[in-house]
């Protein structure tokens, strides 16, 4: 197959489904558990690909449209393809201005939304935030102190937030009864996110970030967790994957 040219971008933000990303050849990356962490040479900071950007990150062939990739991805996963579109494009964006693409300079956020995210030490304050919960009333990380916590980065549009759900549902009563509350901050709207959570009969405690990223997950793709103290505090590091996620819970179960 020929290989077709590269649409023109002009900015990470003018990338649309039209546009063939290229890798470029000189991008240091490691791989661990499905994850990705990358390095283009000149840039000060690596990215950090979930899995599901690692396996977008690695259909970017030269030759394939967005929108190609995303017709491939929605049929591979039963997905909506308007969904998975946008994710696409959005991701894309992301590793361009990460300096990973050809024709795409480094450019050093504002705010760590791309670049590596090792999270809060443990003992270290949960940044801060304020959402409405599935009723509307507004939820800060002061009404969650008191009680201990899973705290969970969600997403009802992510496959891998699918794979870790039957998970989690099997250990919410053990958390219950050890006191831990699990508290997903979630993308979109209540409407969204209520099927998933009613299939794996999961009951959180739901609070919605709509299409925002709170500063406490910034930058980290979902599934993501930390456990936080009735301080409000890191009991864990930042755990990311559906892998891990369970381990996370479990061990918190467990501890004595």
């Amino acid at each position: 197959m020929r290989e077709r040219p590269a649409a023109s971008a002009a900015s990470p933000d003018e990338i649309d489904g039209a546009f063939v990303p290229v890798r470029r050849p000189d991008v240091t990356t490691v791989v661990l558990e499905g994850e990705t962490v990358a390095l283009a040479e000149g840039a000060a900071d690596a990215y950090y690909l979930d899995q599901m950007a690692t396996l977008v990150w690695g259909t970017f062939d030269g030759t394939a449209t967005l929108d190609e990739l995303a017709d491939d991805f929605a049929e591979a996963f039963g997905a909506d393809l308007d969904v998975v579109r946008d994710d696409v494009v959005k991701l894309t964006k992301g590793i361009a201005r990460a300096g990973l693409l050809m024709g795409f300079a480094y450019t050093r956020p504002s705010k760590p939304s791309v670049a590596l995210q090792t999270g809060v030490g443990v003992g270290e304050p949960i940044p801060p935030f304020t959402l409405p919960d599935g009723e509307g009333t507004e939820v800060g990380i002061s009404d969650l102190r008191g009680r201990d916590v899973l705290l969970v980065n969600w997403s009802p549009r992510c496959e891998f937030c699918a794979k870790l759900a039957p998970g989690l549902a099997e250990l919410q009563p053990a958390l219950r009864a050890r006191g831990i509350e699990l508290v997903f901050v979630a993308l979109g709207d209540a409407g969204e996110n209520r099927p998933m959570l009613e299939e794996h009969g999961l009951r959180p405690r739901l609070l919605l970030a709509g299409e925002d990223e709170t500063d406490v997950f910034a930058g980290v793709g979902t599934p993501a967790a930390y456990l936080m103290d009735r301080e409000g505090r890191a009991a864990s590091e930042l755990t990311v994957g559906a892998d891990t996620i369970p381990g996370l819970a479990q061990g918190a179960v467990n501890a004595t």
